[in-house]
């Protein structure tokens, strides 16, 4: 596994931010959120449909979308975001969240249900959010 320590780091300054406001204003909440992102084979990942989607958009900041999903309280349980993409569509490459249950709230945070095509790159970016209580 690989970390990418900048991006960690910086994430988790935002990340703790704000855990530290949702602490303030309920004591027994989250007092730390961290998200870990390691380089995986796009062959070592089977998303599972029903409740796996893709983002809508190509642009994306993952750190912030996942920090917006947990915030609305989307339960997360992986994402991906292809490394090198390899295939020629019109669609390009997505985020691709998988959660622990399905949820209609994807779409308010332009989601859609789908796979993604991550198998359209040989290596992906895997995040995973954690919380821990206070």
């Amino acid at each position: 596994m690989i970390r990418h320590a900048a991006a960690t780091s910086a994430l988790t300054i935002a990340a703790a931010t704000l855990a530290a406001l949702a602490a303030c204003s309920d004591p027994g909440g989250v007092s730390d959120l961290v998200v870990d992102s390691a380089v995986v084979s796009s062959g070592s990942v089977t998303p599972a449909e029903g409740r796996t989607y893709e983002y809508d958009f190509g642009e994306v900041l993952p750190d912030s979308v996942l920090l917006a999903l947990w915030q609305a309280g989307i339960q997360l349980e992986t994402a991906w975001r292809p490394i090198a993409y390899r295939c020629e569509d019109a669609r390009g490459p997505r985020l691709t969240v998988q959660l622990l249950s399905a949820d209609d709230r994807m779409s308010e945070h332009d989601f859609t249900l789908g796979t993604g095509r991550l198998g359209c790159s040989e290596w992906l970016m895997r995040y995973v959010v954690s919380a821990h209580p206070g």
